[in-house]
C-alpha cells in the first residue's frame, strides 16, 4: 500500500476475440492467498475490452464493499485506462455516445464501470502486457477451483504448452485446469488466450511422442470439441501428458448436472429480461385460448399424468382432466394428444407418443374422445406415423404400435418412415460420418461430394422437410386436423411440428417466436436435452444421444437458403443457439425434462440464454438485414439439388467464412433500392401535383381532360410497378400508348 491506495491486478482475456463462439474471462489478484482473489467468465459480450473492464469493475465493487475507499489499479490494458480517464466523462455527458453519434461500444460494461467507481478515489498504473499480471491472473485462475473438483484435477497448471490450431500460428503458453474451463494464456503480445470448456470437450486422444534411445518423452493431446474445433496441445514430460488426459477425462465426463458451469455461472448486469418466465402457455396460445374450443390444462401440476410434459397443456375444451390422465395410460410415456400449434383457417397440428395398441389390441375411449373432439362433422383428421411399417410391428410386439382404423374411424392413418431420427444411434451415426467427411481434406472433390451424400445427413434433413411439407399442406390447403406421434412422441415428433409452423406461421421466422417455439416445443414438450447432447460427432456411442435440434437448426438453414428475406435472424443466430444446446455457462437447455430441470433448481439458479440473446447490446448481431416481413406460407423445395452444405458451421474452422460481410453488402443494396423507391414515389406524387395544377379534373375543354387522365394513368401504373418490383411487356406497351396520348 503506497499513499493510502491499496494496489489490485485486474487483467481479462478473450479466445477467439470478435469471432463466433469466442470465450472470454477475467481475473482480479489482490496478494497471494488473499480471499478477495477471483477468476470468473465475462458477462455479456465475450471480447478482450469486455474482460478488461469488468476485472476492474469487480476490483472497485470488492474495495467499496470491503471498506476500501483508495484503489490502484494495475492493467495492461491502455483502452481501458483511457476510456476510464478520457473519454467515460464526455460518453456521459453525451448520453453515452460518440462524438460522432454512434453509440458506445460495451456501453453496458462502461455503466458498470462508472457506478462502480462512484465514491472510489482511483489511481491507474498502466504495464505492458502481461509484464507483472501475467503470472498474477495466472495464479488467480488456477486458485477458483472448487473443492467439488479438487480430486478430479491431476494437474492444475502447466508451463510450456504448445497450442496448434488450423489456420493460427503456434502458441506457446500457460495451461491452468478450473473445475469448468481450460485456459491457455501466453506471454507474448496480442495472442488470444484460449478459454475452453471442459464439457464442449467431446473426444480426448493422447499420441505419445516416439522413442528416443528407448525412451519416450511427451506427445501430443487431441482435444476435439462439440463445437467441431480440433485442438492439439505438445506437452514436454510423458508424465505431464498423462496427468492432463486423466484431469481432462475427469472433468469433461462430468455426469452430475449439479456440478454444471451453470449453476456457477453469475451474470454481471442487471437482467432486463428473464428469460425463464418470458414465454408462457397462456402467452404463446392467447389467440386460441379465445376460440373457447381450447383450454389450458394443469392436470399435470405435479408431473404425475406425464413426467416429461410441462404443467400446463393446451387441450380441447369439452375434455375434461380426468379423460385426459385415462388417455395418459395408453400413450408412450403418458404422452396424450395436445396441441402444438391453431393455423389461422382453424385447422390444428397435435402431437403425442405412440398408443399402446400392443399384440392384444388395446383400446382406449377416453384417448379417442380428445381426437375426436377435433374432427368437424362430415370431415375426417389425418394421423402421421413418423415410423416405417416394420418399426410399428416391431413395437407392437412390445406393447405399442398405431392406431385402428376401426377404433379411430374418424382419422386416416398414414405413416412416412423417420426411424433414423427416431432410434438416436443411425441420426449420430451420419453425423459423425458428415463431420468426418468434412475433416478429410485429401480426397478429390467427387470422392467428397460422394461421402456427403452416403453418409445419410442430407437426406434426413430432406426427408425431415418433405414431411413437414406433406404434414403443413393438409392443415393449410384442406384445412383437416393432424395428429403427429413417433414411439415416444420426441424426436420426430417435435421435429416435423417445429418445421410445420416455420412453413405456416410467420412469428416463428423471427427472433423472439424461433425463442418461443423452442420453449413450446422442445422445453416444455419434453425433448430430453442432457441426454440428447452429451455425446457430439466424436464422441464414444451413447445410447440416447443425438444430433436433433442440430438436424432442426440445418433444416432452418435450408429455408434461409432459399427464403433469405423471410426470417428476421441471420444463420449465426442458429450457429449460437448450436454451440450454447451442447456446451454453455446458461440453463436453458439443461436437463432432460420441465420436472428435472425445477428439481435441480434450474429456474432458480441459473440464467436462461434468452436473458443474454435478448440484450439491446447484444440482439443487434444477430438481425438478418435482408428481413423483408412477409406472412405467406413459405414452401421449400425438398429436391436433391436444393440441399447446400452448412458450411459456415460444418467447415467454419477449416475454411475462411465471409458471410456477414456478405449480408451486410446485399443489406446495403437492398437499403440503396428502398431508397430508390422512396424517391422514385416522391417524384411520382410531385408529377401528379403538377398535372393536377396545369391540367385539373375541372378543366373546360376535352383535351386538357384527357391529358390529366392519361398522366394519372401513368402514376398508378408507377405505383403498381413499385409495389410488385415487375414490369411485363403488356405494361411497356401501355406506357408507351399513355405517352403517345400526352
Amino acid at each position: 500500500m503506497s499513499d493510502g491506495f491499496r494496489k489490485v491486478y485486474t487483467d481479462g482475456a478473450c479466445s477467439s476475440n470478435g469471432m463466433s463462439g469466442a470465450q472470454a474471462g477475467y481475473g482480479v489478484y489482490w496478494g497471494p492467498d488473499h480471499p478477495l482473489n477471483v477468476s470468473a467468465p465475462v458477462s455479456g459480450r465475450a471480447t478482450n475490452n469486455s474482460g478488461e473492464i469488468q476485472a476492474a469493475t469487480r476490483a472497485m465493487q470488492q474495495a467499496r464493499d470491503n471498506g476500501i475507499d483508495k484503489l490502484e489499479i494495475v492493467t495492461d490494458s491502455k483502452f481501458l485506462i483511457d476510456s476510464a480517464t478520457k473519454w467515460m466523462p464526455a460518453w456521459k455527458q453525451n448520453d453515452w455516445r460518440r462524438a460522432s453519434g454512434e453509440p458506445v461500444k460495451n456501453e453496458s460494461d462502461f455503466r458498470e464501470l462508472d457506478r462502480a467507481q462512484r465514491n472510489l478515489e482511483v489511481k491507474w498504473k498502466h504495464v505492458p502486457s502481461h509484464q507483472g499480471v501475467h503470472e498474477l491472473f495466472i495464479y488467480c485462475v488456477i486458485i477458483f477451483v472448487r473443492m467439488e473438483f479438487i480430486e478430479l484435477i491431476h494437474i492444475n497448471k502447466l508451463d510450456g504448452v504448445i497450442l496448434k490450431y488450423p489456420h493460427q500460428d503456434n502458441v506457446d503458453g500457460t495451461v491452468c485446469i478450473t473445475g469448468h474451463h481450460l485456459i491457455l494464456s501466453s506471454r507474448k503480445e496480442g495472442v488470444h488466450e484460449l478459454w475452453l470448456l471442459h464439457k464442449n470437450i467431446d473426444c480426448i486422444e493422447k499420441k505419445e511422442n516416439k522413442p528416443i534411445s528407448g525412451v519416450t518423452q511427451g506427445g501430443s493431446l487431441f482435444l476435439k470439441c462439440k463445437d467441431l474445433r480440433i485442438f492439439q496441445l505438445d506437452i514436454a514430460t510423458t508424465n505431464e501428458l498423462n496427468q492432463m488426459a486423466q484431469t481432462l477425462e475427469n472433468l469433461s465426463g462430468l455426469q452430475d448436472p449439479g456440478l454444471f458451469y451453470p449453476f456457477f455461472y453469475r451474470h454481471m448486469h442487471p437482467i432486463v429480461e428473464n428469460g425463464y418466465t418470458l414465454y408462457s402457455i397462456e402467452g404463446e396460445f392467447t389467440k386460441v385460448l379465445a376460440t373457447e374450443e381450447w383450454r389450458v390444462s394443469r392436470v399435470n401440476q405435479n408431473y404425475s399424468v406425464c413426467p416429461s410434459y410441462g404443467k400446463a397443456v393446451v387441450v380441447p375444451k369439452c375434455v375434461d382432466d380426468d379423460t385426459l390422465a385415462a388417455a395418459a395410460t395408453f400413450r408412450q410415456g403418458g404422452r396424450f394428444p395436445v396441441l402444438s400449434y391453431r393455423h389461422n383457417n382453424g385447422a390444428v397440428l397435435m402431437r403425442a407418443g405412440q398408443p399402446l395398441y400392443g399384440p392384444k389390441h388395446r383400446r382406449c375411449r377416453p384417448d379417442e374422445a380428445i381426437l375426436n373432439a377435433v374432427v368437424a362433422a362430415g370431415t375426417k383428421g389425418i394421423i402421421y406415423d413418423l415410423r416405417s411399417s416394420n418399426s410399428i410391428s416391431q413395437q407392437q410386439n412390445k406393447g405399442g404400435g398405431t392406431e385402428s382404423n376401426s377404433n379411430y374411424s374418424q382419422w386416416k392413418i398414414y405413416n412416412r418412415s423417420m426411424d433414423e431420427v427416431d432410434n438416436q444411434q443411425p441420426l449420430l451415426d451420419s453425423y459423425a460420418k458428415l463431420i468426418d467427411a468434412c475433416n478429410d481434406r485429401e480426397i478429390s472433390s467427387d470422392k467428397w461430394i460422394s461421402r456427403l451424400e452416403s453418409c445419410g445427413w442430407p437426406e434426413s434433413v430432406r426427408n425431415s422437410l418433405h414431411t413437414a411439407c406433406i404434414v403443413a399442406q393438409h392443415i393449410h390447403q384442406k384445412a383437416e386436423p393432424v395428429l403427429v406421434h413417433g414411439t415416444r412422441g420426441e424426436d420426430a415428433t417435435l421435429l416435423v411440428c417445429s418445421l410445420v409452423q416455420i412453413i405456416l406461421n410467420p412469428d416463428c421466422r423471427t427472433i423472439r417466436g424461433l425463442q418461443a417455439l423452442i420453449e413450446r416445443e422442445w422445453n416444455a414438450a419434453g425433448h430430453p436435452w442432457y441426454s440428447r447432447q452429451r455425446v457430439g460427432p466424436y464422441g464414444a456411442s451413447s445410447a440416447r444421444a443425438a444430433p436433433t435440434f442440430l438436424l432442426l437448426l440445418d433444416c432452418i438453414r435450408q429455408f434461409l437458403e432459399q427464403f433469405p428475406c423471410s426470417f428476421e435472424f441471420r444463420q449465426s443466430f442458429l450457429i449460437t443457439l448450436f454451440e450454447h444446446s451442447y456446451a454453455s455457462q446458461f440453463g436453458t437447455f439443461m436437463c432432460d425434462n420441465e420436472q428435472e430441470r425445477e428439481t435441480r433448481g434450474v429456474y432458480s439458479q441459473t440464467t436462461s440464454l434468452w436473458s443474454w440473446l435478448n440484450q439491446p447490446d447484444e440482439l443487434p448481431k444477430y438481425i438478418n438485414p435482408l428481413y423483408d416481413p412477409t406472412p405467406n406460407v413459405i414452401w421449400p423445395s425438398v429436391a436433391p439439388m436444393s440441399f447446400v452444405i452448412w458450411e459456415e458451421l460444418y467447415l467454419r474452422w477449416l475454411v475462411k467464412q465471409n458471410t456477414e460481410e456478405r449480408e451486410e453488402q446485399y443489406g446495403n443494396i437492398r437499403a440503396r433500392e428502398q431508397q430508390l423507391r422512396a424517391h422514385a414515389q416522391q417524384l411520382r406524387r410531385e408529377l401528379f401535383d403538377i398535372a393536377a395544377q396545369y391540367y385539373g379534373p375541372k378543366a373546360d375543354d376535352k383535351y386538357t381532360k384527357q391529358k390529366y387522365s392519361a398522366i394519372h394513368n401513368i402514376n398508378l401504373l408507377m405505383a403498381d410497378h413499385a409495389s410488385t418490383s415487375m414490369c411485363t411487356q403488356d405494361d411497356i406497351q401501355r406506357l408507351a400508348f399513355i405517352y403517345n396520348e400526352l
